[in-house]
């Protein structure tokens, strides 16, 4: 129905799953930062899986010890803070987090982290603040595609050089 009634609505958590399909190969080495009980919505169980399939590996990570045990698609599960991540530098090829920067203190120590790290980071979240650091932002408002910018990354927020964030897609 809402198809009908406002056929350019597009859903935040449709287009991270149609970035992720983008990015996500048979060479991917995947980190999921806050990966809680899924990394789609629960509904999207079989897209899921099917993603997860297609990387060499994925590894979550969340703090909450309950919503770990809960996780059935990912196999390697991490109790750990996403700001310090207990991993090697360039331990994987692609990060991402699903609406997790907005609850922290500080996102810019966890950008740092993930510079150091220095992979291909996908993030969806409501804080603009924190899209000022991506090289690529897509903007959404009102579920419609607002903007889809490259470039243009402000300096005024970061304490580390601009490529903190290769990509993110602001929810």
């Amino acid at each position: 129905m809402e198809k009908h009634i406002v056929p350019d609505l597009t859903y935040s958590q449709t287009q991270y799953e149609a970035v992720l399909r983008r990015y996500v190969t048979p060479a991917t080495r995947w980190l999921d930062l806050g990966c809680g009980r899924h990394l789609l919505s629960p509904w999207r169980q079989q897209e899921e899986r099917e993603l997860i399939g297609l990387a060499r590996s994925v590894v979550g990570i969340d703090l909450d010890f309950e919503s770990l045990l809960d996780n059935d698609s990912i196999t390697d599960r991490c109790q750990s803070s996403v700001v310090d991540l207990p991993f090697a530098s360039e331990s994987f090829s692609l990060v991402t987090a699903n609406m997790v920067v907005e609850h922290l203190d500080d996102p810019a120590v966890m950008l740092r982290e993930l510079h150091r790290q220095g992979m291909t980071v996908v993030i969806v979240t409501h804080d603009a603040g924190v899209a000022r650091y991506a090289e690529r932002r897509i903007s959404f408002q009102d579920g419609r595609l607002t903007s889809d910018l490259v470039g243009q990354v402000s300096l005024t927020h970061a304490a580390q050089p601009a490529d903190l964030v290769r990509g993110v897609v602001p929810g």
